[in-house]
């Protein structure tokens, strides 16, 4: 054979060789951008699975409804997936599947001895429910003279309803939930008349919904020590870890706090000669009384202070696990819904700011919302709209995505 003729067959050798080479590089990173496709759409199809249940969760326990919920919302999100439903009383479990058609699979049936991909099938299931996680709960609820008349009325219905949400059926074997008043101090420790009574307007942790609601329908708006929002936050923080607390790792820790935010206490409070307050939530020279009134366009001095202690002593909360909601009522100025608590708006905090500004800054800053969002503030418009928010909120909690 002539060296000519052996170059040729050499190279009708390779030719080939490279041909399949080449097809099987280009299937490969084919492949590889089709696992990517299957594993977005999986990831969609979670987050559809997942907010299906909840959605049927919200309408148990009436077990039809539920069915009918997670349906619909899967199939206005994922409406090639195929969905299977199991509600029950106290939870609903979403399963679903669909088929992720594959750009490049095919490809593989060029290969010698191979078949094509033509699709992929991807699942996903979620359980909602209440009553499953334990949670310990409690609500701060502002009594202090501002809330006197229809406002504190309507806040002991949100209140006393929020209760019943929790503490209903089987979610009271897990559930516990507390309640007090909220003023500018507590009697104990204090002895100053104008203390919320901690005997009579403060109930402890229980899984028992009418003792909650007979404290709750103790308060009555009557005035007294003004308001010290850092004080309410060390006082549910006693309850959430104190006496009937749930102790397990896996315990949800929630406080409500119900507020205009203005930190505008009576100075008696403070006196010395009638026990001492926490120093975490003691403004600067305590027993001299700012003479700013409510909604100033200035700002006091230990009002400035008692703010920046009341953002410290939440974010210590925070830092311990502790899911702050906040229901702002009766706050000064005009709320901007835009507005989220950045690191650089809450670092304003304690500022000459008046009480248009600085009140709703310093509740937004308090409620443990998620990065650029409001969702753990609320604002009530007018107090009729009190029930309804302490719906969401319970509701929020009460049905959560258990798996």
């Amino acid at each position: 054979m002539s060296k000519k003729t052996y170059r040729r067959s050499e190279a009708g050798q390779i030719l080939p060789l490279m041909a399949i080479f080449m097809l099987a590089i280009i299937s490969l990173v084919g492949l590889t951008i089709d696992v990517g496709r299957v594993v977005s759409e999986r990831t969609k199809l979670v987050r559809a699975v997942d907010a299906a249940a909840l959605a049927g969760a919200l309408k148990l326990p009436d077990t039809s409804a539920a069915l009918t919920a997670a349906n619909a919302y899967l199939a206005e999100n994922e409406p090639t997936a195929t969905l299977s439903s199991s509600p029950g009383s106290n939870q609903i479990q979403v399963s679903a599947t669909k088929n992720v058609s594959l750009l490049f699979g095919k490809v593989f049936a060029l290969l010698p001895g191979a078949s094509g991909l033509t699709g992929w099938d991807i699942s996903a299931s979620a359980t909602a429910g209440y009553g499953i996680v334990p949670m310990d709960a409690y609500m701060a609820i502002d009594d202090t003279g501002s809330m006197s008349g229809s406002p504190i009325t309507n806040a002991k219905q949100a209140a006393t309803n929020f209760t019943n949400t929790l503490l209903t059926g089987s979610s009271s074997s897990v559930t516990k939930v507390g309640a007090g008043g909220a003023r500018g101090c507590y009697n104990p420790p204090r002895t100053y008349s104008g203390c919320e009574s901690v005997s009579t307007k403060v109930h402890n942790l229980t899984n028992v919904a009418s003792q909650v609601i007979s404290t709750i329908n103790n308060l009555d708006g009557s005035g007294g020590s003004g308001t010290n929002v850092c004080i309410n936050l060390y006082k549910g923080n006693e309850i959430l870890f104190g006496t009937g607390a749930q102790t397990g790792s896996n315990v949800i820790k929630v406080m409500v706090v119900l507020t205009d935010g203005d930190n505008n206490y009576n100075s008696n409070s403070y006196s010395a000669s009638q026990g001492s307050p926490p120093s975490a939530c003691t403004p600067t020279n305590p027993t001299t009384q700012d003479s700013t009134s409510t909604c100033s366009s200035t700002a006091g001095a230990h009002e400035k202070s008692l703010d920046t202690k009341t953002k410290a002593y939440a974010d210590t909360l925070k830092a311990a696990g502790v899911q702050i909601y906040v229901v702002g009522f009766g706050v000064c100025g005009t709320n901007s819904t835009s507005q989220y608590p950045t690191a650089s708006y809450c670092a304003n905090i304690g500022n000459n700011d008046g009480d248009s500004i600085a009140d709703r800054r310093l509740l937004k800053c308090i409620a443990s919302s998620t990065s650029g969002t409001n969702d753990h503030y609320f604002e009530a418009a007018s107090a009729s709209a009190l029930p309804n928010i302490f719906a969401q909120i319970a509701q929020q909690l009460a049905f959560r995505l258990i798996q």
